[in-house]
């Protein structure tokens, strides 16, 4: 299996403010949506992702806090990452 981190993939900036971006620059791993989870695991939001860089624009309701980012596609395991969240 290749590896889950590199540059082929990064969810940034983190901590973000109102905007995070996805950036997908691996051919042979192409997620289709990112999902976004509160701190204890509640889904929150979700959002297709492409190949190259996706604007994730956070929704106005989610508070300061930590989050978890995952990236899923049928074919691939699931990327898990960490993100913090500033008013």
């Amino acid at each position: 299996p290749l590896p889950l981190h590199g540059p082929a993939l990064s969810v940034f900036p983190n901590p973000a403010i109102d905007i995070f971006y996805v950036l997908l620059t691996d051919p042979e791993r192409q997620y289709a949506i990112a999902k976004i989870y509160d701190s204890l695991g509640r889904f929150v939001f979700s959002q297709a992702v492409y190949y190259g860089q996706n604007q994730i624009d956070i929704p106005m309701n989610l508070s300061a806090g930590l989050y978890t980012v995952t990236l899923e596609a049928a074919n691939l395991e699931r990327y898990i990452k960490k993100l913090i969240l500033l008013d």
